[in-house]
């Protein structure tokens, strides 16, 4: 069981809640924090939370192991040097401000709750990157969201590390009807006029990623997501695959969804999985809840945090970023960049545990299970390593400040050149 505070009552803050309500035998919402009368009475009504003024209160009250800090951008950075100086381990919701970096104390456990890369659909291409079937990848176009998400997956799809970018950017004013906001749809006909901005990121290995985001385009019903990733062998469009077999055999397939309570199916409803080739790329950890792929990434987040701490409590551990013993990947180079096509069945790390909860029971549709090119353990997916984590401060201290460069350079027109930060020294 995963106990956590939240600290924060705004719009996503809720996200951690609900995955609390709907997987209540793997998280526990310890308390929350929030100084909003009409907040406390929400969470306290909907999610029989305990409630907080302070943020003192809550860890002298409660046992959290650890705290998620989901507050306003001009006072985060105070309060989770606060808790870090106590020892608290802090799941931050994004973004994480590029500034707190220097003044975290030394081996503060601090992770940072990017979401987009955890989505089923992302856990997917990338195991199908890691696999070796489109080769290398070249190039990645991401016109899905905004800002450090973008960057984040851009990154993470070319394995580029800390690389310095050369950036080069633009923007436009376009107009168009709006999707849904954060409380509701749109409630009357109108045309609004929003930012498209376009940016080429030249990494110093020679691979390019576009960034293609238009204001709000997340929240569209008439703007078309893309993600494309180019390799040397192939590329993976959206859902749909195109790559040589050989060098005179080319072929194409497809990602498919497969969800359980459709048709004749009685186990109940959410994703089951994803498959491509008539392998399992991703394989969802919370069958039969119900919950968004959003949330799905979310919850994720929960349990990845949780391993990270064990981890760092554990100095017998010998998973690093680099490896995992070869007696449960015999191949495998098992970092968050890196997972084998090997099929690992029997992977698990060296962590104090991770529970047999995470791989679905429900009946999986017929499907060459002999060959999973990620793995029936999710957790297996993602090593944890000292001071390092799942997302570590500094893998989105890079991406905050590469959305940064990116805002710039569409506003003055000029080529903008990264520099090599103390993060990623």
């Amino acid at each position: 069981m995963i106990r956590f505070g939240l600290y924060g009552s705004g719009w996503r803050a809720e996200f951690f809640a609900r995955c609390a309500a709907i997987l209540p035998e793997r998280f526990e919402l310890a308390g929350v924090v929030t100084r909003n009368p009409e907040k406390a009475s929400f969470y306290k009504e909907k999610f029989g939370a305990n409630v907080y003024n302070t943020i003192e209160e809550l860890l002298n009250m409660e046992a959290p192991d650890f705290i998620v800090l989901s507050i306003a951008a001009d006072v985060v950075t105070d309060e989770a040097v606060k808790l870090a100086t106590r020892g608290i381990p802090i799941l931050m919701e994004t973004p994480a401000p590029v500034e707190l970096y220097e003044k975290l104390p030394p081996k503060a456990m601090v992770q940072v709750a990017e979401q987009y890369f955890l989505r089923p659909v992302q856990q997917a291409h990338l195991a199908y990157i890691r696999s070796g079937k489109i080769g290398t990848p070249t190039e990645a176009r991401v016109s899905l969201t905004n800002d450090y998400h973008a960057v984040s997956l851009i990154r993470k799809y070319l394995d580029v590390g800390f690389e310095n970018v050369r950036v080069r950017a633009f923007s436009a004013n376009v107009t168009g009807m709006p999707g849904y906001g954060r409380e509701s749809r749109a409630t009357k006909e109108e045309i609004v006029t929003s930012t498209h901005t376009i940016a080429c990121l030249e990494f110093e290995s020679g691979k390019v990623g576009i960034f293609d985001f238009e204001d709000n385009q997340h929240r569209s019903f008439i703007r078309t997501h893309t993600i494309q990733i180019k390799g040397e062998k192939g590329e993976i469009y959206n859902k749909h695959i195109k790559r040589m077999l050989s060098y005179d055999t080319a072929i194409e397939s497809d990602f498919v969804r497969k969800n359980l309570g459709e048709d004749e199916n009685v186990e109940g409803f959410g994703l089951y999985g994803i498959y491509a080739d008539g392998d399992w790329v991703y394989k969802n950890p919370y069958a039969n809840s119900r919950l968004t792929d959003d949330e799905i990434a979310v919850a994720r987040t929960l349990e990845l945090m949780a391993e990270a701490i064990s981890f760092e409590q554990t100095p017998q551990a010998t998973l690093n970023l680099d490896k995992i013993s070869s007696e449960h990947t015999p191949q495998a180079t098992s970092n968050l960049d890196k997972i084998s096509s090997e099929h690992t069945p029997q992977a698990a790390s060296n962590l104090d545990k991770i529970s047999s909860e995470h791989t679905p029971q429900a009946a999986s549709p017929t499907l060459n299970s002999d060959k999973i090119l990620d793995t029936d353990s999710p957790t297996a997916l993602l090593s944890i390593s000292e001071n390092h984590g799942f997302y570590p401060f500094a893998e989105a201290a890079q991406d905050h400040y590469i959305a940064q460069l990116i805002r710039q350079a569409a506003v003055s027109g000029e080529t903008l050149q990264s520099t090599t930060h103390v993060w990623a020294r």
